[in-house]
């Protein structure tokens, strides 16, 4: 009857630990992503502002940058007097 008891709750404990890394897992996943769009945020925006501060830009030119191991692109197009910077990573 002990024995039983023990092999319950060492299953259980397993069980618990199990889904406690998993969880684990997900978060750091869903940091990265965070961590990811923070700097894609930030490159695009220097790409903007480098565009805007030389007086001029082409429409449609992609600029790569490489942070972290991951590589960035940053496209900007104008739409009448607005400009847009698309992002992916």
């Amino acid at each position: 009857m002990v024995l039983v008891t023990v092999l319950m709750i060492v299953v259980v404990m397993m069980i618990l630990s199990v889904s406690i890394l998993s969880q684990h897992m997900t978060q750091s996943n869903s940091s990265q992503a965070q961590v990811d769009q923070i700097r894609a945020d930030q490159f695009a925006k220097g790409v903007f502002w480098n565009a805007y501060s030389s007086g001029g830009f082409t429409p449609g030119t992609t600029v790569l940058g490489t942070y972290g191991g991951k590589t960035y692109s940053s496209t900007i197009t104008t739409q009448g007097s607005l400009a847009n910077v698309q992002i992916s990573y």
